[in-house]
C-alpha cells in the first residue's frame, strides 16, 4: 500500500493452520503461531529476531507498530467484514512522509 514498496520473503515453515515462519529482507525472522483459544477464537503469537543491533529500538518500534496494524485490520475485517483502513492509512501517512523529505 505504499507506493514502490515490495519485499521478498523466504517461506522456512508453513504448518497449516498453526504455524508460519518466514525471513523478511535484512535478515529478519518471523514466526507466527495460532493457537484456538475457546471455541470461536484464535490467539496469534509473532515473533521477530534478526534486528541490526545499531539499530534495534528503531527496527524493533516499526515492526510491533507494522504488526499490530495489520492484525487490528485483519481482526476487524473477519469479525465485521469491513476493514477499519488502518494500513492504508498507516501506508499513506508514510507516504506523505516520504514526501515531504524529498521536498
Amino acid at each position: 500500500m505504499v507506493p514502490g514498496a515490495e519485499a521478498d520473503v523466504v517461506v522456512r515453515r508453513f504448518e497449516a493452520p498453526h504455524h508460519l515462519a518466514f525471513d523478511w529482507p535484512q535478515g529478519m525472522h518471523v514466526d507466527m503461531g495460532f493457537e484456538t483459544f475457546d471455541a470461536d477464537a484464535t490467539r496469534v503469537t509473532v515473533t521477530v529476531g534478526g534486528f541490526d543491533p545499531r539499530q534495534l529500538l528503531e527496527q524493533a518500534t516499526g515492526t510491533i507498530e507494522g504488526f499490530t496494524l495489520v492484525l487490528c485490520d485483519l481482526k476487524t475485517l473477519l469479525e465485521s467484514g469491513n476493514s477499519a483502513h488502518l494500513v492504508r492509512d498507516k501506508a499513506e501517512l508514510i507516504s506523505r512522509s516520504m514526501a515531504a523529505r524529498k521536498a
